[in-house]
């Protein structure tokens, strides 16, 4: 049966309002059934957290700097003179280290050491074997040459380090650009006033034996006073320290 108010039909709008309360009635028994779920999800998950034990783990935070676990030293006490006395020679096994040693070598000689020990690095990035220390402790004093990159710089403070904490006076040949690195990891050895002579850098890689061998000429004398010097002048003039010192005023 058809109702009609002056020819209008109401069928549409019948049509038209089950339908829509059909859809109203969907959509709620809808949220009614994903809220359900998620009530029982939720009460699930609660039951398992309470179920599971609760472990606590002591977890170590390490700190990036280094902490000093030795006893720091004073630099061994130098030579009166060179003269008849062995000196160890220890080379990083640079590019032109030859140029430079044979400068340091050929000048001690002239001032009358009986004898030279002299030894290589097998690999210029890390610290001399035990062997090469073993024999170069029997020298009355050491000359190291040179540190002119990060690696090879870390190595030969270790070495020297090694060295002076066998008996033995040390002098090492630094450049300019490292040596504040190397006073640094000479502390971090306990031994922050390694005697070090420093040269203008570069003087293995980006330098040629011509440049070398000019900058090398310079420095006979400092090698020399660093292995002779009294104690307080020696650490005026040539600890490793005074680098630090210096960069930090930078």
């Amino acid at each position: 049966m058809r109702e009609s108010i002056f020819g209008f039909s109401f069928e549409p709008l019948v049509h038209y309002f089950l339908q829509k309360s059909a859809v109203s009635s969907l959509y709620e028994n809808f949220n009614k059934y994903t809220t359900a779920i998620n009530s029982t999800k939720n009460e699930e998950e609660e039951f398992s957290l309470s179920n599971k034990e609760v472990v606590f783990r002591n977890t170590s935070i390490l700190s990036p700097f280094g902490e000093l676990r030795v006893e720091p030293i004073e630099p061994r006490q130098r030579l009166n003179a060179v003269t008849g006395k062995i000196i160890g020679l220890l080379d990083a096994n640079k590019p032109n280290g030859d140029v430079v040693m044979g400068i340091i070598q050929n000048y001690l000689s002239q001032r009358g050491v009986r004898d030279f020990i002299s030894e290589v690095k097998p690999v210029v990035t890390r610290p001399a074997p035990d062997s090469i220390i073993k024999k170069l402790s029997k020298a009355d004093a050491i000359v190291l040459s040179f540190a002119d990159c990060g690696s090879c710089t870390t190595g030969l403070a270790m070495d020297q380090a090694v060295l002076e904490r066998e008996g033995v006076p040390t002098v090492a040949v630094v450049t300019s650009f490292f040596a504040a690195h190397y006073a640094r990891i000479a502390e971090s050895m306990g031994t922050p006033h390694l005697p070090i002579v420093v040269v203008e850098h570069p003087l293995g890689d980006g330098a040629t034996r011509e440049m070398a061998q000019k900058k090398a000429e310079k420095i006979p004398r400092n090698i020399l006073e660093a292995l002779t010097f009294p104690a307080n002048d020696l650490k005026e003039k040539y600890s490793a320290r005074k680098w630090i010192e210096l960069r930090s005023e930078l």
